[in-house]
């Protein structure tokens, strides 16, 4: 296998992840190794976001403060022309997002925030806002393929009218020549997203993990709205997955330490359907896990919600690794843009 965490399958374009490092962040603006601090996260906790992947963005100048001007220009003039709503004005803001600082590299680009607020014109109202959207890069060990004139931002997380969602999506995608695609979790990436959220990076994480974990299934052949949902308790699971891992603490496996491996993830699975199987007769392998709740995160398709800083930048750091694989290294960005407005 390559530098990848992902291995393709034979004869099909379809990845699956052998490996998730979850070793603690540095903030590499300091020069001592100290543990890096999840306090840029919080503006975004404890609200519901949508979440997509953004391709390389081609002549996105997000340092020259007049560009980000005819940026918002441009993406006003735009969004009144597609929604369908006469007498309504419409402010549109760029701005680099300095809460979010520092970034997991401070190398990366910085996190840019795009703000739409929309007003009758013949009321006495308030604005309103209709669109809010974060992009960033919350960058992994990945290795991303690099092109002149670009900027990578692999992350969108954004909330709004799905209307207006959408006239935004395909105006950026105009602007920048970019693609913007919504990133839903999986059952894969359910699987995975339990053990990461349950391996702790530090000593006062273990304390904090307390109550439940709901996970609801779906089975083939019933109707869409007959969902089983079967509740654990957090400490119990915390304590399967821990002695998964200590099992195989002495190995010579190359991904050690805090890294998840797929046969961890495998087997930790296997023990849940096992346990559930011969304590009340379910079979869970027959049915389709859809989506996962605890007290700080839920997550369904392509839409979350976290409680705390420390789970969303697990969110961040698994989803900005799936966007780098969907779209920055299948050749989608192997040639130069030439819509960009940047010039």
């Amino acid at each position: 296998m390559d530098n990848s965490v992902y291995t393709r399958m034979r004869a099909s374009n379809h990845y699956i992840r052998e490996y998730f490092n979850l070793l603690p962040l540095t903030n590499s603006e300091s020069n001592e190794n100290t543990d890096y601090t999840y306090d840029s996260l919080e503006t975004l906790i404890k609200q519901t976001w949508n979440i997509y992947g953004v391709s390389s963005l081609f002549g996105f100048d997000y340092n020259n403060e007049r560009q980000l001007k005819l940026y918002s220009k441009r993406l006003r003039e735009e969004i009144a022309s597609i929604l369908p709503q006469d007498n309504v004005t419409y402010d549109v803001n760029f701005t680099i997002d300095k809460n979010i600082s520092p970034r997991p590299i401070v190398t990366d680009s910085p996190a840019i925030r795009i703000e739409i607020h929309a007003k009758a014109v013949d009321k006495e109202t308030m604005k309103k806002c209709i669109y809010t959207g974060v992009l960033l890069s919350w960058r992994t060990e990945i290795v991303e393929l690099d092109h002149d004139k670009s900027v990578k931002l692999p992350l969108l997380l954004c909330k709004g009218t799905k209307s207006t969602m959408a006239a935004v999506h395909l105006t950026l995608n105009n602007m920048f020549d970019c693609l913007i695609v919504a990133l839903p979790a999986t059952e894969d990436d359910f699987k995975w997203l339990v053990p990461i959220i349950l391996q702790p990076n530090n000593n006062e994480e273990i304390s904090s993990m307390k109550g439940q974990i709901k996970f609801d299934y779906k089975f083939p052949g019933s109707l869409a709205s007959n969902i089983i949902t079967i509740p654990y308790d957090i400490s119990n699971l915390t304590e399967i997955w821990n002695c998964i891992c200590d099992n195989d603490a002495n190995t010579t496996d190359a991904n050690t330490g805090n890294g998840i491996s797929l046969k961890h993830v495998e087997r930790f699975h296997q023990v849940l359907q096992h346990q559930m199987l011969h304590g009340s007769g379910m079979q869970l392998g027959l049915g389709l896990l859809s989506k996962i709740s605890l007290p700080s995160l839920t997550i369904m398709e392509n839409r979350m919600k976290a409680g705390t800083s420390e789970v969303l930048n697990k969110i961040l750091l698994y989803f900005n690794d799936k966007s780098i694989e969907v779209l920055h290294k299948l050749n989608l960005d192997s040639t130069v843009g030439t819509n960009s407005i940047a010039s």
